[in-house]
């Protein structure tokens, strides 16, 4: 019993050991033949960053879309409106199921309202002069914006008010933004499929030209009765090497591409700002990232090992 166990833990350390060999191994194949390999990790790299450009700029808009949950309306009044009056739109517009916030601002409380959201801007403040009205801020929840009918009821109201001089919403903004991060995610489903399909076609290639070079190894290693995986571990190492290189380069290629998308988007989408608050990828994400890789490259190398393995034995 005492031999079994100890046959058992000698295995397993030879295991582990055997594991490391192939590790060190692979980074010496790697630092030998560093231009057959790097042209292909930089291939790699530069379309992990196109991925991680897109999930970049999904996530600094997805942060953005948080402040605009609801839709909100300004509603600018005439300077002659009376109380009464005042009171008849606000009880108006109370009694809507969409709407769930009403805010009446008085002249002073407008002023101050846009001195606190335009603090580099503060020149009526300064010269004692004030322009603003009163205004009414309202907070409706965004049902079906898609729909002709969503806003067709209450901008018809505010319209035909005679005491309403003009209104503002942010729904055109939300439409656009929304629009912009389902064409983003769209994209960014699409590239992954395509850098997916790109490794396993990479990784492949790879294990077939492996394979066939060191086909004299594989079959002395069968005489000697090694396992399949025993073989196979010699074999997996480098393509996971390659890849989380491309990968660490790739998230230092989609910060400058991340940069270069954002001045773009500015340009030709000026009503995003993907810089506005800017979010990096973070650690956990990172990692998730390179788990993501290796189970792509340890698959694809098992599965096509054991069809090559095949046709030699």
């Amino acid at each position: 019993m005492k031999k079994l166990f100890l046959y058992k833990v000698n295995l397993s350390l030879y295991y582990y050991l055997h594991h490391l060999m192939c590790i060190k191994s692979s980074f010496k194949f790697y630092c030998a033949k560093p231009m057959k390999y790097i042209p292909l990790t930089i291939v790699i790299a530069l379309a992990s960053s196109l991925i991680l450009t897109t999930y970049i700029s999904l996530k600094n808009i997805n942060i953005d879309l948080k402040n605009y949950t609801n839709e909100k309306i300004i509603i600018f009044l005439e300077k002659n409106i009376d109380a009464a009056n005042l009171n008849n739109i606000k009880k108006n517009l109370e009694e809507r199921n969409d709407i769930y916030s009403v805010t009446h601002y008085t002249e002073e409380q407008s002023l101050k309202l846009y001195s606190e959201n335009n603090k580099n801007n503060n020149k009526y403040e300064n010269i004692g002069l004030n322009p603003l009205p009163q205004i009414i801020i309202i907070e409706r929840k965004i049902s079906n914006f898609k729909s002709t009918d969503y806003s067709k009821n209450i901008n018809n109201f505010l319209k035909s008010n005679l005491y309403v001089n003009s209104f503002n919403s942010n729904i055109a903004y939300i439409k656009k933004i929304t629009s912009f991060k389902n064409l983003l995610l769209n994209f960014s489903i699409f590239l992954l499929s395509v850098l997916v399909i790109f490794f396993i076609i990479i990784n492949s290639n790879y294990i077939k030209a492996e394979i066939v070079s060191r086909k004299n190894k594989i079959i002395v290693y069968k005489i000697f009765g090694a396992r399949n995986s025993f073989i196979l571990i010699e074999h997996i190492y480098l393509p996971i090497i390659i890849n989380l290189l491309s990968l660490s380069l790739g998230i230092v290629f989609s910060k400058l591409l991340f940069i270069y998308f954002s001045s773009l988007t500015n340009e030709f989408v000026p009503f995003i700002e993907l810089t506005g608050s800017y979010k990096d990828i973070s650690f956990v994400e990172a990692v998730i990232a390179g788990f993501f890789i290796i189970i792509v490259s340890v698959i694809t190398c098992y599965f096509y090992c054991k069809k090559y393995f095949k046709c030699i034995y």
